[in-house]
């Protein structure tokens, strides 16, 4: 009887130290891999909501608006300039941060890359393109007109967006000091900031 409780204590304890030590190693690397994982998510970079910026742009028919980005907010403030003012670093309260001067051709050209705009006339919705729509505001000077594009522009970038390559194009063909290190970010908030637009000082028809 000895002889057989010997061997099976053996047994017993080096199933309970095989144990001890599994279950031991096995809590440490799972305490090492948490620990891992909670530093790698701590390393993670989070994307930097861009700073709000004020872009003054001027048309080749003389009028300037100045739009203000509020990404915090994803509001897109439009603010009429009228006239000429002699503080360039802001416009009845807000900043102008850059500024992005267009002429017939530049603005044409930006028209015509999201697709036209769509107007509504007695027929129903027409879309004009670029042309079209510069020799309309060429022969037209009037606030109602330019509300009225300027309605249909921002309908159009809330459905189609504005991205990258598109900043990268309108960079390339207007006088402007606007970079692509500034609105890197600025292509995942265009949908949602043109649908939310505000216009600050505009005048409603009598």
């Amino acid at each position: 009887m000895k002889k057989f409780l010997k061997p099976a204590l053996a047994v017993f304890l080096s199933g309970a130290i095989f144990f001890i030590s599994s279950y031991l190693y096995l809590n440490s690397s799972l305490k090492s891999a948490e620990q891992q994982a909670d530093k790698k998510a701590e390393n993670i970079p989070f994307r930097q909501i861009p700073e709000n910026c004020g872009l003054l742009t001027t048309l080749p028919n003389g009028k300037s608006m100045l739009f203000y980005l509020d990404f915090e907010s994803e509001i897109l403030y439009i603010i009429n300039v009228y006239g000429h003012f002699e503080n360039t670093n802001d416009y009845v309260g807000y900043p102008i941060d850059k500024k992005c001067n267009l002429d017939y051709y530049s603005l044409s050209l930006i028209i015509d890359r999201i697709g036209g705009i769509d107007i509504e006339g007695d027929g129903g919705f027409l879309r004009y393109g670029g042309i079209q729509v510069c020799d309309m505001i060429s022969g037209d000077n009037s606030d109602e007109l330019f509300y009225t594009l300027l309605d249909s522009f921002c309908e159009k970038i809330a459905q189609v967006g504005f991205f990258e390559d598109d900043f990268s194009y309108l960079i390339s063909v207007c006088d402007t000091n606007l970079t692509m290190p500034i609105c890197l970010y600025w292509s995942d908030y265009m949908s949602d900031m043109f649908s939310n637009v505000v216009f600050v000082n505009r005048e409603e028809p009598q």
